[in-house]
């Protein structure tokens, strides 16, 4: 993967590092991307996704997933081969957030967090499911794959 970085801010300890690197490792592998990519995966409280959200979407209020990309678009088969590590940015998860969400759509715990980490994932590479019906449609098929749903 090259530089893939854990924190975990919360008490929640079943969803470690390896957990979330062997998930992106098979997304990238299944988007067929050869490229070293470099992220963050951060597990924060209910409080900390509530600032997060109010302070870059202007939403008061938490969620389950935050993706912060460094690129706007970003078209890895375009990149120059000297680039050694491609940093894509930082995916913020609230379990205690996922955890309900699951509950809710009777969904095993384990399943919502891959799918939380893939979704992040992909708002990372630059895919947007907010920006329109096709754009949803195309990122939610490729998420669905990814998992094998």
């Amino acid at each position: 993967m090259g530089k893939f970085s854990f924190y975990n801010r919360t008490e929640h300890k079943r969803h470690q590092k390896n957990f979330f690197g062997n998930i992106i490792n098979s997304a990238a592998e299944q988007l067929k991307i050869k490229k070293e990519l470099g992220l963050s995966v951060n597990l924060v409280t209910i409080r900390a996704i509530r600032k997060l959200n109010n302070k870059y979407r202007k939403k008061d209020k938490p969620t389950d997933v935050l993706s912060f990309p460094l690129h706007a678009k970003l078209d890895i088969s375009k990149l120059k081969p000297d680039h050694a590590i491609i940093e894509l940015g930082d995916i913020f998860i609230c379990p205690d957030m996922a955890r309900a969400d699951a509950r809710k759509e009777k969904m095993a715990f384990d399943q919502k967090m891959a799918y939380l980490v893939v979704h992040g994932f992909l708002h990372l590479l630059g895919f947007d499911h907010e920006k329109n019906q096709s754009e949803a449609k195309k990122m939610f098929a490729l998420q669905n794959k990814i998992l094998n749903i």
